[in-house]
């Protein structure tokens, strides 16, 4: 009775005692096989595959649109009714580089080329399948985005050109893309980014000599990518890097300190004339990267103006002048420009040609008085604008005469004028003298009436006249005139 009991219970713990041990060796299959998976192409022959339902359903989460997050239902962004316009989609799924969809709305030209692999958590120890980006240092290739410490992406998808790749560099990128077998997530090759989570690999109840591929679990939430140190000149664009060629030429579109060229980075690339590294606009180098020189529209030291053009007849010359009179330029309000500050020859000092009339003495003029000049005024300024000279026919101030008979070339008179030399007695102031005078006048006036009245008789005596005898020798006019006395 005892033994009938006994035996059930043995063969149970029998029975158990076996499912664990074919357990214990299938898991033990799966993890050596798993190991052998490392490194390997996602989808290699006898590795794990993830489930279906580790896809992410297209189906739209109950609160989408609302503009709050609701992770719980699956969203990875919601911007309310801004989905659909920018980097969140109208399913509350956000674009991002890398994602494998080239998202025009969120600023991509293209998506950058990734391989799946199977990796280990240097954690966990567990294996995942893991993105990576395909680096490219040569040909036209789609930029990787850049990662900061939370896995957050930044930058990337855009196409970049370098020179076409040679047969050994092909090789040499799609040999650094694949890790060896047996490397984990931390030892990525340079080559290659990590991107999007890992996902979890626990041991699968399927037998280890099945055919089918084994199926691993779902995303795990808590894995992030492990991404490698960032490193200018790797090849690999990380933050905080702007760019990353892989090489050392420091001139080409990207720096050796991983920044993209621009004017001041003290870097002369191709299509600057020079880069002093700073912002001043007064030295050798403008801040555009151009050398300084008269036209290029930047006022320079030693320059009063520049309007970056080279036309000479404007407010600033082709020499970087302001425009004057006396440049020898002949501008818009100019009439001549000789270039000098001499009055007397062809162009004045104003830049105008030289008028006899406008009241202004110019060029060969010897005077302009303007409308005061006169060819008949005494001492004035000619209408020829020459000063007054012996010879114009107008006697000036210093001349005798100006032209005539009796006018020599020096315009002085050459007939002597006729005159009564009188003299005048000394003055005196005796008394006697004037009883002298008096008397002397006294005589005088005495011997003209006497004169007068015995001229006929002193005529007669002088014999210039003929004595009167009788009345036949008297004219008629006497014999007519009853006053005669006979």
């Amino acid at each position: 009775m005892t033994h009938t009991r006994i035996w059930p219970v043995v063969a149970t713990t029998t029975a158990f005692l076996g499912i664990v041990v074919m357990l214990s060796v299938d898991g033990a299959a799966v993890r050596a096989q798993s190991n052998d998976c490392i490194g390997k192409p996602y989808g290699y022959p006898g590795c794990p595959m993830l489930e279906q339902s580790a896809v992410s359903s297209s189906a739209v989460p109950a609160h989408c649109g609302d503009g709050v997050l609701q992770k719980d239902e699956g969203e990875t962004c919601d911007e309310g009714r801004m989905n659909g316009q920018g980097a969140c989609t109208s399913s509350c799924v956000l674009l991002y580089c890398g994602d494998g969809k080239i998202s025009v709305q969120a600023g991509e030209e293209c998506e950058p080329k990734v391989e799946q692999v199977y990796a280990q958590d240097p954690q966990t120890g567990e294996m995942k399948v893991q993105k990576r980006f395909v680096a490219q240092s040569c040909g036209t290739y789609c930029t990787a985005p850049a990662y900061d410490a939370q896995g957050k992406t930044s930058g990337g998808c855009r196409k970049n050109f370098q020179a076409a790749c040679t047969v050994s560099s092909v090789s040499s990128s799609t040999g650094s893309a694949k890790p060896a077998a047996g490397s984990s997530v931390s030892s990525a090759s340079a080559g290659s980014v990590s991107s999007v989570a890992a996902v979890s690999s626990p041991a699968s109840s399927a037998s280890s000599q099945s055919s089918a591929p084994i199926v691993l679990s779902s995303l795990a939430s808590s894995s992030l990518p492990v991404i490698p140190a960032a490193a200018c000149g790797d090849g690999i664009r990380q933050s905080p890097e702007e760019c990353d060629d892989g090489n050392q030429n420091p001139s080409d579109l990207c720096s050796n300190t991983c920044r993209l060229p621009a004017c001041g980075d003290g870097i002369r690339q191709a299509n600057e004339e020079c880069d002093d590294g700073n912002r001043s606009n007064a030295d050798a180098c403008s801040n555009v990267c151009t050398v300084l020189r008269c036209g290029d529209g930047i006022v320079n030291a030693g320059e009063e103006c520049d309007d970056g053009n080279q036309l000479n007849t404007d407010a600033c010359s082709n020499s970087c002048r302001f425009a004057h009179c006396g440049d020898g330029i002949i501008q818009a309000n100019e009439e001549c420009d000789d270039g000098n500050h001499d009055n007397t020859d062809a162009c004045s000092n104003t830049c105008h040609v030289p008028r006899c009339g406008n009241g202004m003495v110019e060029g060969a003029e010897q005077c302009d008085n303007g409308l005061r000049n006169s060819n008949m005024s005494k001492n004035a300024c000619r209408l020829n604008c020459r000063q007054p000279v012996c010879g114009d026919k107008v006697i000036d101030s210093g001349e005798e005469c100006d032209g005539g008979a009796y006018c020599t070339g020096t315009c002085t008179l050459t007939a002597p004028v006729a005159t009564v030399a009188v003299k005048t007695p000394p003055a005196t102031t005796d008394k006697n003298s004037i009883v002298l005078q008096a008397i002397v006048g006294s005589l005088i006036i005495v011997t003209g009436i006497l004169g007068y009245l015995l001229r006929t008789k002193i005529l007669i005596l002088l014999g210039l006249k003929k004595p009167v005898k009788d009345m036949d020798d008297l004219p008629l006019d006497q014999i007519e005139a009853p006053w005669n006395k006979w």
